[in-house]
């Protein structure tokens, strides 16, 4: 594993614009949106790039395998000396220790894909221990210095102010305030989780892998989950970390209004013809740079956005109700039942 001081790399300090928020949220598609504007690049979910990228070389979504990509070979070169001198299976696992918040030394000598699969959910013993707590911060601190390294030679290769990372899980957006020489802004993105409930129940294969699809998750551990990671998100965006609260309905709704806001929101405010990309209810993306994230990353081409309502039919009323009632303060606060405040900046 490269060492953060290894190489000498000294980007001017980039906006990082963090989506963070639950599965099956547009966090993919508002990333590819937002790196259509001038001044930002959308990297998707970056940190599975150590593991996807580096270990198993799966396409980037320009089309080329990773290793022959030149805008990742251009990052590899600026960020780390070339990506030969980074041990893609070390770093993975230190990422993995930081998720599970568990001594490095405590994993499995397995393939990373096992790895990711063991859940935070059995660790307490280590979470309560004094070694863990220790540990989890040294582990943090190293894993933020290559993941700066990592924003920042991106910077400096697409030229551009912003990345936009869609990265969105909790132990992510968990270390992003330790990235060093970054200006860290979160986008809370949110939908409505009687949908989220909806898309967990469908079969979806997996990208890379045959005959492997997503597991399916219960209604009921889709709403606790829901409730769980925003929550979470919540917390992270107390601190002195600005933050906006981005619903998904509206990203699709009016998706140049959304755009705007955004950028107005990361400091770079858009010009008349930035969003010509959107027509309507149609958006035109080429090809970009996303290592990881869902299938959409892959799709290139008029794109067209649709709210999918579809839950309030295909999933069952005794769904809905549960679903309602255990997420009911949160869709409240996000004005998915009446009273609530919406979208708003922090």
């Amino acid at each position: 594993m490269v060492s953060p001081d290894d190489t000498d790399v000294h980007p001017q300090r980039p906006v990082l614009l963090a989506i963070a928020g639950t599965g099956q949220n547009g966090a993919t598609l508002l990333c590819r949106m937002l790196g259509e504007l001038p001044g930002f690049v959308g990297v998707g979910e970056i940190g599975r790039l150590w593991d996807t990228s580096l270990i198993e070389d799966r396409d980037c979504s320009c089309g080329l395998p990773f290793d022959r990509c030149p805008f990742w070979t251009g990052v590899g070169e600026t960020g780390f000396g070339g990506w030969n001198n980074v041990d893609g299976y070390e770093v993975s696992r230190l990422r993995e220790a930081v998720r599970l918040r568990r001594p490095l030394d405590s994993l499995p000598q397995a393939p990373i894909s096992e790895i990711h699969a063991l859940s935070a959910h059995h660790l307490v013993p280590f979470r309560v221990s004094a070694r863990a707590s220790s540990e989890y911060g040294h582990n943090l601190r190293r894993y933020a210095e290559l993941m700066g390294r990592l924003y920042g030679a991106i910077a400096q290769v697409s030229g551009a102010r912003v990345v936009v990372d869609s990265m969105k899980f909790p132990y992510h957006a968990r270390m992003l305030p330790h990235v060093p020489a970054v200006d860290l802004r979160f986008i809370h993105l949110v939908r409505d989780s009687r949908g989220v409930a909806h898309s967990q129940t469908k079969t979806v294969r997996k990208q890379g892998t045959a005959g492997r699809y997503r597991r399916h998750r219960h209604p009921l551990r889709t709403a606790l989950r829901w409730d769980s990671v925003n929550l979470t998100i919540h917390s992270l965006t107390r601190t002195a970390t600005p933050s906006a609260l981005v619903r998904y309905e509206d990203v699709v709704s009016d998706p140049a209004g959304q755009l705007e806001r955004i950028a107005r929101f990361a400091g770079v405010p858009l010009a008349p013809g930035d969003t010509s990309f959107i027509r309507g209810s149609e958006i035109d993306l080429p090809m970009g740079h996303l290592p990881a994230g869902n299938r959409m990353r892959m799709e290139a081409g008029p794109i067209t956005l649709r709210r999918s309502d579809a839950w309030k039919s295909e999933l069952s009323p005794a769904h809905r109700r549960l679903v309602s009632a255990l997420t009911w303060p949160l869709i409240r606060r996000y004005a998915y039942i009446g009273g609530g405040t919406g979208a708003g900046e922090t």
